[in-house]
């Protein structure tokens, strides 16, 4: 008896398999683009795009977010600087020039004059000086901001960042 039962859950799970192949080879199948309107479909802009991610919680703001969503939110914005993954060189994101002072205490950033948010609204140095100081108030890393001690705006275009002692790490955290 307990073989007779053993060959018919086979069974069943057989029929159940093979009604399933059945029915996925009956469906409609998709169209495919056409050779006369695969150009259009290759040349189409797209203007949204949509990040699917498990972990990303309701923080949004880059300079707060430290969990495991912290990468793709710090996407969301633009760093003044970036590092070349290749080289490990360090290069201008946002910022079109940086120096320093001799002793190594003011870093001055120019930044492009035509610089907007997302929502088209002028970024300046006086908003990149905000924001830099703002990660002293609430962010997780704010430690790495701690010999930032004052910030200077020249002009709309270039900021003057004055630190305690010459950072030595502070253009990875930029």
């Amino acid at each position: 008896m307990q073989q007779i039962n053993q060959f018919a859950g086979r069974g069943v799970i057989a029929v159940l398999f093979l009604s399933a192949l059945w029915l996925a080879a009956c469906a409609a199948p998709t169209a495919s683009p056409s050779e006369e309107n695969a150009g259009a479909l290759a040349t189409e802009t797209r203007t949204r795009l949509i990040v699917g991610v498990p972990y990303l919680d309701e923080i949004l703001d880059a300079q707060q977010a430290y969990d495991a969503g912290a990468a793709t939110v710090a996407q969301i914005g633009q760093a003044l600087l970036r590092i070349d993954s290749q080289t490990g060189e360090v290069l201008p994101d946002l910022a079109e020039s940086w120096s320093f002072s001799e002793d190594g205490k003011t870093m001055t950033f120019v930044l492009p004059a035509d610089a907007v948010y997302a929502n088209g609204d002028p970024l300046d140095a006086q908003a990149v000086g905000d924001a830099l100081f703002r990660n002293k108030e609430i962010s997780p890393y704010a430690s790495d901001f701690e010999s930032l001690i004052d910030f200077n705006v020249v002009d709309a275009t270039t900021l003057e960042l004055i630190f305690s002692d010459p950072p030595a790490a502070f253009l990875v955290v930029l």
